[in-house]
């Protein structure tokens, strides 16, 4: 008998597994628990256990299990889980169908199966649809989005004479667009789920690789990736790239007092989108300038017309005396104020440039989130998401003032038109700042028609508001007698 046959009379899968798990992976391997992670540090181990949890049952007939990654180019990398699945289950009795990147396995009765796939956008998720497993298995777990995480538990389920438990494994280091949640749902004590289960391992842990070596290469990392890599640290943070590296749980709360006379200002922001997802906030301002996120509508494919209701049931909740809709969409907002949504055009903050208002409009919500004065009620879910993963392309584009990517900011827009809509009208709003590191007031504008030192006359408020408006639906009927 060659050792492959000696191994399988032993054990029914050890044929499939090439080396003997260490004693962090046999941990991992260990648990009952549905949701369990794996690693922290690089070098750990993490693809390897991950492999191994999905072979744990493929002798059992009718066993089903799948691997992603977040897409299909990261999945057929060399040394990635394909590559290492045919280093492993080449001449083993599994037969391997490439085109639908798919394992069976003999088992005396229904074959059983391992598969990969990958959830590389929102939409990806719905391929699996009409699929079940008893395994789940996500390799490197922070590159995904939660709502994608959370989706495949409906995919997790059973048959009657499958004798197996259901398995929802994960494996990462630290960083990435899904570090908080991963990090509140697995890692940080005081939000972790109590059934969730972590297995922390380090290049040191790992005896299949040269340590030494490895940890060489990582010293040439910045300081912030060789903490995540090397020690899988997961509370060191790159301040560079996240557009609010102030957000934490500390930021979700609700207000100690619920009724509209403790509050200066109730307004709602909105970020119309058809393809895009149609975002929607209600933001209150108390008298001592806090502001408190109370409630979100977040939908793809749907209009105004079809939001309107929705939106007019919030305003009458929560006495939304303004709805400020970004201004370049005159036609929406004209759309909601028929169907009795009080909307206006958002009010800007400027910067040098007065063409550029993103960065300008960051700053302000980042000052009040600095000074702790911003607050998520913890069911404005998408706000959270989106707070957690804005980021700006790098770090040389965050310092040279440029706006961040356009993506996963939704939301985001929607929270900036409600809350820098009031503060470009409280007399505590800074003046308009120059973009860049060098923020000094900018001067006065003076008029060759007037005396130097003449000041124009600053128009309140209201006539501001009045004048956006009447330019808003001055374009609007433009635009209607152009369609004509």
């Amino acid at each position: 008998m060659n050792l492959r046959s000696v191994l399988r009379a032993l054990d029914p899968v050890a044929e499939y597994i090439p080396h003997e798990p260490f004693a962090q992976q046999r941990q991992f391997l260990a648990l009952d628990c549905k949701e369990a992670l794996y690693g922290g540090a690089a070098g750990g181990g993490k693809s390897d256990a991950l492999l191994m949890a999905a072979l744990q049952h493929v002798h059992v007939p009718g066993y089903s299990a799948i691997l992603f990654r977040r897409t299909l180019q990261d999945l057929i990398l060399p040394g990635a889980l394909i590559d290492r699945s045919i280093d492993w289950l080449s001449g083993t009795r599994a037969q391997w169908n490439d085109n639908k990147k798919r394992w069976t396995f003999p088992t005396g009765g229904r074959p059983a199966k391992l598969v990969f796939g990958y959830l590389d956008n929102a939409r990806d998720k719905w391929r699996y649809q009409s699929a079940e497993f008893q395994f789940i298995g996500l390799d490197e777990l922070t590159q995904f989005l939660e709502p994608d995480y959370t989706y495949m538990f409906s995919r997790l389920r059973n048959k009657r004479g499958i004798p197996v438990p259901l398995r929802m494994r994960g494996a990462t280091n630290p960083g990435g667009i899904g570090h908080l949640w991963v990090k509140r749902r697995f890692i940080n004590q005081r939000t972790r789920k109590p059934a969730c289960a972590f297995v922390p391992s380090k290049v040191r842990d790992n005896p299949h690789i040269d340590q030494d070596a490895y940890i060489n290469s990582l010293t040439y990392l910045d300081e912030v990736t060789q903490a995540r890599y090397l020690e899988g640290d997961w509370d060191v943070t790159d301040d560079n790239i996240l557009v609010y590296p102030q957000f934490d749980e500390g930021t979700l709360g609700v207000p100690p007092e619920d009724k509209p006379e403790h509050f200066t200002h109730i307004v709602g922001g909105i970020d119309p989108g058809r393809r895009d997802p149609y975002a929607v906030g209600v933001w209150a301002r108390d008298w001592d300038g806090d502001w408190w996120g109370r409630e979100e509508l977040y939908v793809t494919g749907a209009s105004s017309v079809e939001l309107a209701d929705q939106i007019r049931i919030m305003q009458e909740r929560w006495h939304v005396t303004k709805w400020y809709v970004d201004k370049r969409f005159p036609t929406d907002i004209a759309n909601l104020k028929r169907a009795g949504v009080n909307a206006a055009p958002n009010l800007d903050v400027h910067g040098e440039d007065a063409s550029r208002s993103v960065r300008p409009m960051i700053d302000v919500v980042s000052n009040i989130l600095k000074r702790g004065k911003l607050h998520l009620d913890p069911s404005m879910r998408w706000h959270r998401l989106e707070m957690e993963r804005y980021q700006y392309k790098d770090a040389e584009t965050k310092n040279a003032g440029e706006n961040p990517l356009d993506k996963d900011n939704h939301a985001m827009d929607a929270m900036r038109y409600a809350i820098c809509s009031v503060e470009a009208t409280l007399n505590i709003t800074p003046q308009r700042v120059r973009q860049g590191q060098a923020q000094h007031p900018l001067p006065k504008p003076t008029s060759a028609k007037h005396p130097p030192g003449y000041t124009p006359p600053v128009p309140t408020p209201a006539e501001h508001l009045h004048s956006q408006e009447r330019r808003m639906m001055d374009s609007w009927l433009a635009e209607r007698r152009r369609r004509r």
